[in-house]
């Protein structure tokens, strides 16, 4: 499949879906029946480092990235607590991952803000410490969400949608994401740009590219 194909076709189930929340927010289509979405989700679930990168790129830092499952009861999908950090450091961002299946052979990761994100930070040790945290207070970050396709190798790949994930980081008026997913690593290249089109924040040159540390066990959602 080529990638000029692959990007249409995520494009256009995006396109569907953002359509449909836009009148229903808090509305998921129903997940697909398919093992890769397993797979995507124990893919995406460990410790991970982009040391490597940072010892021969000078322009990359040495970050960690802690992925994990919580609220293994939902069937909607898999729900993962992210958290990002420099090593030693208080977590600079925190999210809530929906993993879910929308269409068949099209995957995407609904993007959550956390309430009170300074409450959990350093609990990807402890997924019971979400016990008390419910779906419905999470902020929903509408237009954010990264839509893949599984290529034949095994690779996860995708992105955000066009413009709508909105941002106003250091003078952006939105943000665009692309990530590309393997058994040992996660590489992951953000961008804010201006209303004109500039990049204004993010690395150029190319994503950052976290390996697989440690991997945490995933059991196929309910």
């Amino acid at each position: 499949m080529s990638t000029l194909v692959k990007k249409l076709i995520i494009v256009t189930a995006a396109s569907i879906i953002i359509a449909a929340c836009s009148i229903c927010p808090r509305c998921q289509v129903r997940p697909g029946d398919s093992s890769n979405l397993d797979e995507l989700a124990e893919y995406m679930t460990g410790f991970f480092s982009s040391k490597n990168q940072s010892l021969t790129h000078p322009h990359y830092y040495d970050i960690h990235l802690h992925m994990v499952r919580i609220w293994p009861d939902q069937k909607d999908g898999y729900w993962l607590y992210v958290e990002q950090s420099f090593p030693e450091e208080t977590p600079y961002r925190q999210r809530i991952y929906n993993v879910i299946e929308p269409s068949p052979g099209i995957f995407a990761s609904i993007v959550y803000e956390l309430p009170e994100p300074e409450s959990y930070a350093g609990q990807w040790n402890d997924p019971e410490a979400f016990g008390d945290l419910k779906p419905e207070t999470l902020i929903n970050r509408i237009g954010c969400a990264i839509y893949m396709v599984r290529d034949p190798d095994g690779t996860f790949r995708g992105g955000t949608h066009e413009k709508d994930c909105l941002s106003e980081l250091r003078g952006a008026a939105y943000a665009v994401s692309q990530v590309r997913i393997t058994a040992d690593m996660l590489m992951s290249w953000d961008r804010g740009y201006d209303e004109n089109d500039q990049q204004v924040w993010g690395t150029i040159s190319g994503g950052y590219r976290f390996d697989k540390i440690e991997n945490f066990p995933v059991s196929p959602t309910p």
